[in-house]
């Protein structure tokens, strides 16, 4: 993604280069307004999100942090205190194993077969900040991450089969915690559901790639998706390997993914938005700005 590798290249950390041991320490061990401790519920899944795509970012794109010799999983995994190998088992219920062909059986044997990156990234989901002690918070307090249990049913890997000047994906199916979760390789986005969301509304993830105007989705369903098509004029059928899809010509307008059953009747609908407009996307870009002033200003109040 061209994008991506201008980031990459603008990257001022070069090769050899090493963070400070207490990094990620450093910056989330910062002191919570009380007022916004209120919101701590919603901001414990945005980390989570936030966690797992950056360690996509930092593993997929080549920034080098990890000195020579040393895996960048193992690196992050030092700086963020999480071992992608604790706390999993297996969940002898098969959940999801007769809905998703993709999926494999989990055993011991499998797992150690998994990619070292997806395992990272159950690991990444899987976590969250411990949350900060009652009352004034003291001194040299650091946040720390506390992972929680992973139960794995089974998993899967595919590759889609792009077009359109748009290259083919790795996409992994993994059936975790009761949960159904697809993880796309390139761009380290994950989407996860019940069996009855997927079911209904599928999981799927639209990306705006380069060169401007290309747009295109990746997404999952089960095995009662027989066949798949756009909804609007001009478009039609979308071939689906391992219950996975990937839709690489679409409309500029939103629509409708439609998923028929081997009877013809629609068992599956999932939407897709319009494109951002560049008004819309400059907007996202100054809004973290002014959020940022607007939190100083609540604070000038709160010490007052």
């Amino acid at each position: 993604m061209k994008r991506i590798n201008r980031l990459v290249d603008a990257n001022p950390v070069r090769s050899g280069a090493e963070p400070p041991a207490d990094l990620f320490q450093s910056i989330t061990g910062t002191s919570t307004p009380r007022h916004a401790r209120k919101r701590r519920k919603v901001r414990r899944f945005a980390t989570r999100g936030m966690l797992a795509t950056l360690a996509a970012l930092v593993i997929g794109s080549g920034l080098a942090w990890a000195t020579s010799g040393v895996d960048p999983i193992d690196r992050l995994e030092r700086i963020w205190g999480i071992d992608r190998n604790a706390g999993v088992s297996i969940d002898g219920s098969g959940y999801g194993l007769e809905e998703f062909s993709i999926l494999e059986p989990m055993t011991d044997g499998t797992f150690e077969d998994m990619p070292e990156r997806l395992k990272f990234s159950l690991a990444a989901i899987g976590s969250r900040l411990a949350p900060p002690p009652e009352g004034p918070i003291p001194d040299g307090f650091r946040r720390y991450w506390i992972q929680e249990p992973r139960q794995i049913a089974g998993w899967g890997i595919t590759t889609t089969g792009g077009g359109d000047g748009v290259p083919s994906e790795n996409v992994a199916v993994v059936s975790m915690n009761g949960r159904i979760c697809f993880f796309m390789d390139r761009f380290g986005a994950s989407s996860c559901g019940s069996i009855n969301e997927v079911a209904r509304k599928g999981l799927s993830t639209t990306v705006s790639d380069d060169p401007p105007g290309t747009r295109w989705t990746i997404g999952l369903v089960t095995d009662q998706v027989r066949t798949l098509s756009i909804d609007y004029p001009g478009f039609g059928e979308v071939p689906i390997r391992d219950n996975v899809f990937h839709a690489t010509d679409l409309p500029e307008d939103r629509f409708f993914f439609l998923g028929k059953d081997e009877n013809g009747s629609v068992v599956t609908r999932i939407f897709v938005s319009k494109p951002i407009t560049l008004a819309q996307r400059q907007f996202m870009e100054r809004a973290p700005h002014k959020l940022e002033a607007q939190r100083e200003r609540l604070r000038g109040r709160s010490e007052r």
